[in-house]
């Protein structure tokens, strides 16, 4: 997965002492094959900013989700306006509809489970939002609509 080049460059720093904390937009679940394989154990920040986890233990440390009628009024938004809609709830992927696009970020992503399509997607996750009080929308290719928490910045 990671190139050699990369490979060793991070044991490379390791080796000096250094920390590496990796920051990224992308699911935690993506990220940590990455991190198993160049044997990194300090923190990492995923989705935006909106998580920080232990990628040893998997346990989110921070997580700043959107709250459930600004993220039920996005996830209406984003379907209303004809987009693809990427939506995640405890790491997993949930799609409106698993398209080629919803497919190939899957894939792209290495996620084991895929994206999770229904109908009544709205429905489901507002359920399951209202349980939990958490989600994360953010956008994923062209033609997708990104929705972060209002305190985070890039």
């Amino acid at each position: 997965m990671l190139p050699p080049r990369t490979q060793e460059a991070l044991t490379r720093t390791r080796a000096t002492g250094a920390h590496v904390v990796v920051v990224t937009g992308r699911m935690f679940r993506a990220v940590r094959p990455y991190l198993a394989q160049a044997q990194l154990d300090d923190l990492v920040v995923c989705y935006q900013g909106a998580v920080v986890a232990d990628p040893t233990t998997g346990e989110f440390l921070l997580h700043v989700p959107i709250p459930l009628a600004e993220a039920r009024d996005a996830m209406d938004a984003v379907i209303a306006g004809g987009f693809h809609l990427n939506c995640y709830l405890d790491d997993l992927l949930y799609v409106a509809e698993v398209t080629p696009e919803a497919r190939g970020y899957a894939d792209f992503q290495h996620l084991e489970n895929g994206p999770v399509g229904s109908e009544q997607l709205v429905e489901e996750l507002g359920g399951a939002l209202a349980r939990k009080r958490r989600s994360h929308l953010l956008r994923r290719g062209t033609g997708c609509l990104q929705v972060d928490h209002g305190s985070e910045s890039k």
